[in-house]
């Protein structure tokens, strides 16, 4: 069992994962399910020179097009850069056969926005340590995550 990022699939399909049949699925969840937004941003730097801009405007056109967005995705398991490069027929064909690569586009609909905290980076590295003692050192469930929240709690105060 592994718990990552949807952009490493490529890498899992093309390594270990090509030795036997493997698959994805949402986090467990106790009451609500929320999904934090990930992904990076394409920006053009305020004060570049005309020619710096035209080639960042063409790189971020040749980025984006559905033709690059649709083939980045298959290869590392991220999902497209446009909605609408879901209903493209090669990534739909790509979903069809590869259906591990779904459950991102799945969880879509829980996404949640970052709360908006000064506290908030601080409680998500206690988390996410609080997780890998659970999986990599095999520290108790319970126990972790009551620690934990009495951790986060100290931040949020």
């Amino acid at each position: 069992m592994d718990i990552d990022s949807i952009g490493s699939a490529g890498k899992v399909a093309s390594g270990v994962g090509s030795k036997f049949t493997w698959g994805t699925a949402l986090l467990p969840r106790g009451k609500t399910l929320a999904v934090p937004p990930g992904g990076g941003d394409l920006a053009i730097l305020k004060g570049v020179s005309p020619a710096q801009l035209q080639a960042a405007w063409t790189f971020i056109q040749w980025w984006t097009a559905p033709a690059q967005s649709v083939k980045w995705s298959m290869e590392t398991g991220y999902l497209p850069v446009q909605k609408a490069d879901l209903s493209n027929q090669t990534y739909e064909s790509f979903i069809a056969n590869h259906p591990q690569y779904r459950t991102a586009i799945d969880e879509l609909k829980y996404e949640q926005p970052s709360p908006a905290s000064p506290a908030y980076l601080a409680v998500l590295e206690q988390v996410q340590q609080a997780l890998e003692g659970i999986f990599d050192e095999g520290k108790p469930v319970a126990q972790t995550m009551e620690q934990t929240a009495e951790q986060v709690d100290q931040n949020l105060r």
